[in-house]
């Protein structure tokens, strides 16, 4: 009866191992596992490229403070002279317009520029100072500037939290609010030098973050528009070595995109920059101030040349 059982035991199994191997050859295979969509790159976000030209505007208008300054020395001087060459009283509106009428507050503004030749370049317009209706006081142009810097704060605010969605460290982060209390400090100090530097050293974190983002626009392309300015920034200060080790650097972020350009039938593009800079050391190894502010401005004339190549996507 024992043997008889495992006889049986055997042949059940021997039976269900048949049954499941014929009924695994008819069987479907299993599907995969549906992957998980992978995430894609957000574009590159307004609120950035409006913080840049908030920089970039407000950049524009301390460089024309000193315009402004002489400005006001000229306007007093007229009304000084006016005064002393009238045969009547005059109101005062009627001198301050008679003075005005001799005032030519552009040049002054481009007489005493740093960086405004370069921003122009950019298409860079100045919201605050404007010719036609010029300022009476410098005082009033930098209470502006400072509402502008409440601005840069607020965009920030917004900024901060699409760079966590593309997950920017803690650290970049911090490290751009940081130079941001700086600027703000240079610019409640009324350090016009300082603040054009720290405020031009924010585009530098900006053109970074684009890294992250998806663009047509390589986010490189902004580095060489940060380089460019600083260069005349430190060409201004006649810190002419300082702006030749940064030329450099120019050298090795367009080496990296040479080949893109080239790719983007740009030869003649790439080409023109890389002569525009070798002009511009030229005039900052000659210690050529005013010169080397006329080849920076060409130099990013050259720089925004590239920018529709990558944005017509041929």
């Amino acid at each position: 009866m024992g043997k008889y059982f495992k006889v049986l035991m055997i042949s059940s199994m021997v039976l269900i191992l048949v049954v499941g191997s014929l009924s695994g050859c008819g069987a479907k295979p299993e599907k995969p596992a549906p992957k998980e969509k992978e995430s894609k790159i957000p574009e590159v976000p307004e609120i950035l490229t409006e913080k840049e030209m908030t920089i970039l505007s407000t950049m524009h208008t301390i460089d024309g403070i000193k315009g402004v300054e002489k400005a006001k020395e000229k306007m007093e001087q007229e009304k000084k002279k006016i005064s002393e060459e009238s045969e009547v009283d005059q109101k005062k509106e009627e001198k301050d317009q008679a003075a005005q009428k001799n005032i030519n507050l552009k040049m002054l503004i481009e007489e005493e520029a740093m960086i405004i030749p370069v921003l122009k370049e950019e298409k860079v317009e100045d919201e605050i100072i404007k010719p036609e209706a010029p300022p009476s006081d410098p005082e009033e142009v930098w209470h502006k500037v400072e509402e502008n810097v409440t601005k840069l704060h607020r965009q920030w605010n917004v900024l901060e939290t699409n760079l966590q969605d593309v997950k920017v460290s803690q650290t970049k982060a911090e490290e751009y609010e940081k130079l941001m209390d700086e600027a703000t400090k240079n610019i409640s100090d009324k350090k016009i030098e300082e603040s054009l530097m720290s405020l031009n050293e924010l585009t530098n974190y900006l053109a970074e973050f684009r890294n992250y983002f998806k663009s047509k626009v390589p986010y490189e392309i902004y580095k060489l528009k940060y380089l460019t300015r600083k260069i005349a920034l430190l060409a201004s200060a006649e810190d002419y070595e300082a702006a030749l080790e940064e030329t450099k650097k120019l050298e090795e972020v367009a080496k990296g995109l040479r080949q893109k350009i080239i790719e983007k039938d740009g030869e003649k593009v790439i080409s023109k920059y890389e002569l525009s800079l070798q002009d511009l050391q030229h005039e900052l190894k000659a210690e050529n101030q005013q010169i080397a502010q006329i080849k920076s401005a060409i130099v990013m004339k050259n720089i925004e040349l590239m920018i529709p190549l990558f944005e017509s996507g041929q």
